[in-house]
């Protein structure tokens, strides 16, 4: 016992001086020139983490962010309606209606639950029933998990709506080999979603191989419902010179009537947008960019925003001594407000509400690959990014919505399988 009682009477004594010496350290090592300290961390450091250092000190991580302290939670899907247990595209989506959250699957399982529930984590998700299968049934991009079908060729659920009691789903749907932007509408106040043709129009896009050829996730498909306007964004499927034709629908943001079904092209030369939004009468749109150059875009009536001929990204496989795979300038077209080079895959963007009084007037983008939700400010006219924060979650997120009751975001994470809830820790 004698022994044991010595050692830890040396351990106490090399632990005080330790922590004296590298107390001191410190001093000794603020006081160096800029030079020595860099000999020094040399010694103990590599280049790399070196240069990664003061980055590091400046990006703070969950919970906390610049102005808040956050807290995420998560509840899983349930397995039997979560895509990422097949090799269909793990994606799904998100909208509350009447105290319900509802969600549908990329494959087109509508599920629901409280929206107490969900915050409570119940996982007391319920089957909606509706005839919604007998569109898609036929579409084997969508519903297949064969290996023969390459994964560029996977087709999806691209996004829902509610609005006065109707339940839109976004698809693409197949007509014979062809494929294309299509919406369904069914009324809420039944038990049986009894969903009919909405927007049907009669162009599409083969398959073509190879990859630059055809890629059925640069479908685009979100909505967005203003008066009496019906919003749709549509992809090129990597059709890219589509984008351009004014007769076709692919590329370009697109007005539909609502009671009649009519529609207008609004704005053209989009490659693939991902996220819409309105905020203070600005129509806001997120896209993806080629190798780099994901875009935030203002949307204005008739303009067009350059695809496929000016982009801040660059063509696949680029080499720096071709200038021909790099893209032109925007000095014909529309300018982005922001452009993200290196890309971070941008998704849906939402304002920021009442969350924090400190992101007043803010928006947030979630992001796929970049697997953050990114805070943005604007100038007051919407004409270009102050500048943005980057809140790191961790996953791929596909889809945001707000609670207002509750002052809560909920998300969908793909990687995880799961739903994910955003509290601020001041609430």
């Amino acid at each position: 016992m004698k022994i044991l009682q010595k050692y830890k009477i040396i351990i106490v004594l090399f632990t005080i001086i330790l922590l004296s010496f590298l107390f001191l350290f410190k001093d000794i090592y603020r006081s160096l020139s800029y030079e020595n300290r860099n000999f020094i961390k040399k010694i103990f450091l590599s280049e790399r983490e070196i240069l990664l250092k003061p980055l590091k000190k400046n990006q703070l991580t969950l919970p906390n962010t610049y102005f808040t302290q956050i807290f995420l939670e998560k509840i899983n899907i349930p397995n039997s309606y979560n895509t990422l247990n097949s090799r269909n595209k793990a994606v799904g989506y998100l909208e509350e209606f009447d105290n319900w959250v509802f969600f549908i699957s990329g494959t087109g399982k509508i599920l629901k639950i409280k929206t107490r529930d969900l915050l409570n984590k119940k996982n007391s998700f319920l089957k909606v029933n509706s005839n919604f299968n007998d569109f898609i049934k036929d579409n084997e991009l969508l519903l297949s998990s064969s290996k023969s079908i390459q994964i560029n060729h996977k087709v999806s659920i691209n996004d829902i709506l509610i609005e006065d009691d109707q339940f839109f789903i976004s698809y693409t749907a197949k007509k014979n080999d062809c494929y294309y932007n299509k919406i369904v509408s069914a009324n809420l106040n039944s038990n049986f979603l009894n969903f009919m043709e909405f927007f049907n129009p009669n162009e599409c896009i083969k398959i073509q191989i190879p990859f630059s050829k055809f890629n059925a996730q640069a479908a685009g498909g979100r909505l967005l419902k203003k008066d009496n306007n019906m919003y749709l964004t549509t992809g090129t499927f990597l059709n890219n010179s589509l984008a351009q034709n004014d007769k076709s629908i692919f590329g370009k943001v697109l007005e539909i009537k609502i009671n009649s079904g009519k529609y207008k092209i609004y704005a053209k030369g989009l490659r693939n947008p991902q996220g819409l939004t309105e905020y203070n009468d600005n129509l806001i749109l997120t896209e993806h960019g080629p190798y780099g150059g994901d875009e935030i875009n203002k949307l204005i009536l008739n303009k067009n925003y350059g695809w496929n001929i000016s982009s801040y990204g660059r063509k696949y496989n680029a080499t720096y001594d071709d200038e021909s795979n790099f893209f032109q300038n925007h000095d014909n077209y529309e300018e982005p407000i922001f452009s993200f080079v290196p890309s971070v895959g941008l998704s849906q963007i939402i304002p920021t509400y009442d969350f924090e009084i400190k992101w007043k007037d803010s928006l947030i983008s979630t992001s796929l690959n970049g697997r953050s939700i990114f805070r943005l400010s604007f100038d007051k006219n919407f004409n270009r990014l102050i500048s943005y924060e980057r809140i790191f979650i961790g996953e791929r997120i596909r889809d945001i919505i707000y609670l207002a009751k509750q002052k809560k975001y909920i998300l969908v994470l793909e990687e995880s399988g799961s739903i994910g809830i955003i509290s601020n820790k001041k609430q």
